[in-house]
């Protein structure tokens, strides 16, 4: 349950169902965004793994702390590309230039 509990989709589903105007106290471990989802839809245990729920700092620290607003900044985030596809292929002279000797 964990894990289908810690992905953006859940949470973007959940926070869907908030009142956009609803406030949390990011400090609060029961009255966080976290501690809140998690009382809905997981278990306690489950809230020990708040970490590993992609991009939950940028989406529940961040001022201000409504429900609405960590709704708009998590759907932002979820529609950015993948820092995958930021990676340029590594060529012969991209590694020749990483590798010289400044010295």
């Amino acid at each position: 349950m964990a894990n289908e509990l810690l992905s953006s989709d859940n949470l973007i589903d959940w926070l869907r169902q908030q009142p956009p105007e609803g406030e949390y106290t990011w400090s609060d471990p029961v009255f966080c965004l976290m501690g809140r989802y998690v009382t809905d839809r997981g278990r306690p245990q489950d809230l020990y793994g708040y970490n590993d729920m992609p991009n939950y700092h940028e989406i529940a620290e961040t001022k201000p702390h409504t429900f609405g607003a960590a709704l708009q900044r998590a759907e932002a985030l979820k529609a950015l590309p993948s820092p995958a596809s930021f990676e340029a292929p590594v060529t012969e002279k991209t590694r020749d230039l990483v590798t010289v000797d400044a010295g």
